[in-house]
């Protein structure tokens, strides 16, 4: 299966695309370039399939393995190790094909919908992917908050400086409080990129690239404080 990628790497492909110098050539026009903000090699805007195609996902070939079943080896536990260890990867891979086919099968048929990928849960993060008619419309990542100094300066290499830093007082039922902290960038091609650093009991850091258009549109998402509907 594929590999996961974290949000620091992400961040460095959009910078070293950024930064790269397109060959001369005879042509007098600019190639029109895809509209969406680069997420690493993704883009916010870009299909289904496409995001498919960058994930190196076939997802009918995943589908077809996740429904086969694995059989237990002949011999069972007196099988050689060797049988008993490809026993074990084809059991796991059988499972992770048939999890991603009941997550993103339902994608393709309606064209909605967001998939969690879930590769990350044990080394510090997680990716989900929010589609809408078949459109790339929001990528957040949840990381450990402890990295939020080192995440802000990748964001503002890749994006820029911020439009805004905002302290967002918090108290919870035991009359704990703390501060939350969300920072804002308005990006070209109609994206916002929050970050929020989560403070208190659940100390997380929240990424989000998100449509505007997508944020604005009326029950298109679940009620979130930190998301701005303002342009």
């Amino acid at each position: 299966m594929r590999t996961a990628i974290g949000l620091f790497a992400l961040v460095a492909q959009a910078v070293a695309l950024l930064g790269q110098t397109p060959p001369r050539g005879p042509a007098t026009t600019k190639p029109k370039q895809p509209a969406g903000t680069s997420i690493g090699p993704h883009r916010l805007g870009e299909t289904f399939n496409e995001w498919l195609a960058v994930e190196k996902i076939e997802l009918d070939a995943v589908c077809q393995s996740g429904a086969r079943s694995v059989s237990m080896p002949e011999n069972g536990i007196n099988a050689s190790k060797d049988v008993i260890e490809k026993y074990v990867g084809d059991s796991y891979r059988q499972k992770e094909h048939a999890t991603t086919c009941s997550d993103l099968g339902p994608i393709r048929e309606t064209g909605s919908g967001e998939y969690d990928d879930h590769r990350g849960l044990g080394t510090g993060y997680v990716h989900s992917w929010t589609f809408e008619n078949r459109i790339l419309v929001e990528q957040q990542s949840v990381y450990d908050v402890n990295i939020a100094s080192k995440e802000l300066g990748f964001l503002k290499e890749a994006y820029g400086p911020p439009a805004s830093i905002t302290k967002l007082p918090q108290q919870n039922a035991f009359g704990a409080k703390w501060n939350d902290t969300l920072i804002t960038w308005h990006l070209p091609g109609g994206t916002t990129l929050y970050m929020k650093a989560v403070g208190g009991p659940q100390a997380d850091l929240i990424v989000t690239f998100i449509s505007r258009a997508y944020a604005k549109a009326a029950g298109s998402r679940e009620p979130n404080s930190y998301i701005s509907t303002k342009p």
